[in-house]
């Protein structure tokens, strides 16, 4: 999807989030003035920046809009330099991931309108491996989601009605499994296995804990929830419609507001939290794996959220505690933070680049070992590191 260019302005301001139980004067909340620190990278605006923080690694990966093309950099953010680049032989990509055992995995769309794939990397060299075609060319591209302790790999994709789907790939040979019982193709667990599922999945998260996949769905007001233990035992043409046992719908439609729609989507430790618009407002709402609705949702006046792709960052850690979201205000652009507990923004909140540009924002990721975030510039060929304070 495309996503505007952001534009930046004003002072860094960066304050330390209270939580209940934590003193609070406000006193000693006064931060140190904040230092320049940068990464000079091969290729600029970032589409999105993925962080592995056991090693310190950073996954850039840029899509049509950069002067690159799609091309992927892997950073090394404690050496301050880029370990490898690779131009990508497609024609637009669109979610990168990282894997266990030294590999990657990115969604795109290569050349020859033959649809859409899950790509598989070596690291650290960013080598290409294998290839795995999803679908045709039908609809929309989708967003990736990582089972570590499964070993899966699964991919959204917004096919349209029938072909609205997520797709399984199993890690350890790069094999699709077929969501049915029958071996052979369509392989999706898509609204012709289950009819209405899902209404033009897009962002999906894998709940470790509890085993079930969230699928954001940009056509309807509600998230899916499906147990991968369903994946190869339903039977297709057996005419199976939601509910089934093992999915469920919750509902994102919010005290009388409609249209309510997870246009941009982050996790972390259970925690779900979505950005949208209604209207001329702008909304934030959060909800966990066992919620029955929204645990609340929260408007905020005179602002707009600045989507390109996973630009919503959950820190869940106790004494951090928030969500990170790009959004644009009257004094321009910035990443807001805002507390998990009630979705309010912290003071001093947004945190406003030194080095990066008006104009230039474009990308975020979280390091979430060292608290800082990892900021990507539309325009130059570097990343800014900024303390969470």
């Amino acid at each position: 999807m495309s996503r505007s260019v952001l534009s930046l302005v004003g002072p860094v301001i960066l304050l330390a989030t209270l939580l209940p139980g934590c003193h609070d004067d406000e006193g000693d909340l006064n931060p140190s003035p904040p230092h320049r620190d940068t990464i000079t990278l091969t290729y600029e605006n970032p589409l999105e920046i993925e962080i592995a923080a056991d090693r310190q690694w950073a996954l850039l990966l840029h899509d049509r809009t950069a002067s690159s093309g799609p091309a992927i950099q892997l950073v090394d953010l404690e050496a301050r330099e880029v370990l490898a680049t690779q131009i990508l032989d497609y024609y637009d990509v669109y979610d990168i991931e990282f894997l266990p055992n030294d590999e990657a995995c990115f969604a795109g769309r290569p050349h020859g309108n033959i649809g859409y794939a899950v790509q598989f990397v070596h690291l650290p060299d960013l080598v290409l491996g294998a290839r795995v075609m999803l679908t045709d060319t039908a609809g929309t591209h989708g967003y990736l989601a990582v089972d570590t302790t499964g070993g899966f790999i699964y991919c959204s994709h917004a096919g349209g009605g029938a072909q609205d789907a997520i797709y399984r790939i199993r890690l350890s040979t790069h094999a699709i499994m077929d969501a049915d019982n029958d071996g052979q193709p369509p392989y999706g667990f898509d609204n012709g296995l289950v009819g209405g599922l899902f209404d033009r999945p897009a962002r999906i998260f894998f709940d470790e804990l509890s085993g079930k996949l969230v699928a954001a769905n940009l056509g309807a007001d509600f998230i899916t929830f499906v147990d991968a233990s369903l994946w190869g035992t339903l039977e297709r043409g057996a005419g199976l419609t939601f509910p089934i046992a093992g999915t469920s719908h919750l509902s994102t439609a919010w005290a009388g507001l409609s249209a309510v729609r997870a246009d941009g989507m982050g996790a972390g430790a259970g925690v779900y939290v979505f950005a949208g618009t209604v209207g001329n407002s702008a909304y934030l709402s959060r909800f966990g794996i066992s919620s029955h609705g929204l645990d609340l949702l929260e408007t905020a006046a005179g602002r707009q959220w600045r989507y390109r792709n996973a630009d919503i960052r959950v820190h869940a850690r106790a004494d951090v505690f928030s969500v990170f979201v790009l959004q644009h205000d009257s004094a321009g652009v910035g990443v807001g933070q805002y507390r998990l507990n009630n979705l309010q923004l912290v003071a001093g909140s947004p945190y406003r680049p030194l080095v990066i540009p008006d104009t230039s924002l474009c990308a975020v990721g979280i390091d979430p070992v060292n608290d800082r975030l990892v900021l990507g510039d539309a325009h130059h060929p570097r990343l800014e590191l900024m303390e969470i304070r």
